[in-house]
Order: C-alpha cells, then structure tokens, then sequence
C-alpha cells in the first residue's frame, strides 16, 4: 500500500530501523508519499508502518 492511500491516522514510518516521521497522516512529507509500506501494525491507536 503506498503511504499516500492512508488517511485519518497517526503514523510512524520506519526504514531500517530508524523512525522516519511520526505525526498525523495528512502531515506525511511529499518524500514519502511514494513509498510502498512491506508491513503495517495497528499498536495503541497508532499506525506503525514499516519500508
């Protein structure tokens, strides 16, 4: 699912392992909007997503 598909969320996006945004999804860069996620956990309310 690309990043830019997801909407109403509180995201974090991590990539090897290092966090690259947390914040709401509207608020997601444009440099990440591209990105494909390879997994996607719901944790506390909070959409954890992994590149």
């Amino acid at each position: 699912m690309r990043l830019d598909e997801i909407r109403l969320y509180k995201l974090k996006v991590i990539k090897d392992e290092k966090v690259l945004f947390e914040g709401m999804a509207e608020e997601l860069p444009e440099e990440l909007k591209a990105e494909n996620s390879k997994e996607i956990v719901l944790e506390n309310g909070e959409a954890v997503i992994t590149l």
